[in-house]
């Protein structure tokens, strides 16, 4: 998995830095106190080697502080936007899991900031490619695969197969592949599967 896009926001002197790209080699080249580790202390937080949060005290920009609720009426206020390139082993670890082609892209964008409970991922994903790879875990035949494969979402196949009375054995079967991922959700285990493999920042 590789950087290859940041964008810092909210970040001491930071207020944007506007989205650049990481290639093999990037400098970031700037006068003193002109946020050049700022942008790096930024993007540690993202997925730090030691237990980290961003503080709001210390770390959102000085001159806006006292309006910051007004800023962010949720609370949250993001920090750093990165988006990563998946390698093909990247990819053979989700879809050996959730089916190929799952992942219609190889980029996912990540972030994280003040007020998150953690990062916040963004995959461009394919429920279709995984409806069929349940149905062929509960062992469907034709006619029972393209019955579950018309449920548009594995949430909306797991409450209609409960619902039933006489659902079949391969159905039941089926949802249970679903029900074994965090909160029920593929996009969930996939986020699940690529976060061991996400750099640590020292």
């Amino acid at each position: 998995m590789k950087l290859i896009k940041v964008q810092v926001t909210n970040f001491r002197s930071v207020e944007d830095s506007e989205t650049f790209d990481i290639t093999q080699l990037t400098c970031l080249v700037g006068k003193n106190e002109s946020g050049k580790s700022a942008i790096l202390e930024a993007l540690y937080g993202l997925n730090p080697i030691e237990p980290h949060k961003y503080d709001r005290v210390i770390d959102y920009p000085r001159r806006h502080f006292a309006e910051y609720d007004k800023r962010h009426l949720d609370g949250t206020a993001r920090v750093v936007l990165t988006t990563w390139l998946l390698d093909q082993e990247d990819k053979k670890v989700v879809e050996g899991v959730l089916g190929e082609g799952c992942l219609r892209s190889n980029e996912i964008t990540i972030e994280n900031g003040f007020g998150y409970t953690n990062c916040r991922y963004v995959l461009d994903f394919d429920h279709s490619v995984v409806m069929k790879t349940a149905a062929k875990y509960g062992e469907c035949n034709t006619h029972e695969e393209k019955e579950f494969i018309a449920y548009k979402s594995p949430r909306e196949a797991i409450i209609a197969v409960e619902g039933l009375e006489e659902a079949s054995v391969a159905h039941r079967k089926a949802i249970e592949f679903f029900k074994s991922m965090r909160d029920q959700d593929p996009v969930l285990r996939a986020i699940d599967l690529l976060m061991p493999m996400i750099p640590k920042f020292f």
